[in-house]
């Protein structure tokens, strides 16, 4: 598919990134939060949390990337790409 196609479907590049960053959150959640939740809670619970997380990485899901999330609302951050300069 052309860079055209592919901007074509999602509309912009910041809407390519945005479905990307998306489907990492869903991916993340599916594979270590909610494992994690099922452990029952506390000291069990942070133990499932980091098991799955190591596991996330072995498994390299994103190789050579990690994708984080950086603020949230109300911080002074900018929540979509583009907004706000460089850091």
């Amino acid at each position: 598919m052309s860079k055209s196609g592919l901007y074509a479907h999602f509309g912009s590049k910041q809407e390519l990134q945005l479905a990307t960053v998306e489907e990492a959150g869903r991916i993340f959640t599916d594979e270590v939060v909610r494992p994690a939740l099922a452990a029952p809670a506390g000291l069990a619970q942070l133990e499932a949390v980091c098991e799955a997380f190591f596991e996330h990485l072995h498994r390299r899901t994103f190789p050579g990337r990690m994708f984080l999330r950086r603020g949230g609302a109300g911080d002074g951050h900018p929540s979509r790409p583009g907004q706000g300069g460089r850091r």
